[in-house]
């Protein structure tokens, strides 16, 4: 499993998670735990790492700054998600 794999798992459980049992989410006092705040969350993550990963994989010969700056977002990203037990080390920035 490569990050972006990992990432697209990750957002898929999150969004599975939120769909799954709207009304807890609704009992929850505040917006930032709700349903529909995940679900955005979601859709823009995916939206990032699809564009990302654009950049990683396709940055003009000779911009290894903005290739290498694409593949350390999509590392940013999957820090959240660094106590998975799938997460691997080696995405950790630094």
């Amino acid at each position: 499993m490569n990050i972006t794999e990992f990432l697209e798992a990750r957002i898929a459980e999150d969004e599975a998670a939120a769909r799954k049992d709207r009304r807890h989410w609704s009992e929850v006092p505040s917006p930032a735990f709700s349903a529909d705040r995940v679900l955005r969350d979601v859709a823009s993550k995916r939206e990032l790492i699809k564009r990302l990963t654009y950049v990683a994989d396709y940055a003009w010969a000779g911009s290894y700054a903005v290739r290498d700056m694409g593949s350390e977002m999509i590392q940013a990203l999957a820090a959240v998600y660094a106590d998975h037990p799938d997460y691997q080390k080696e995405w950790a920035i630094g």
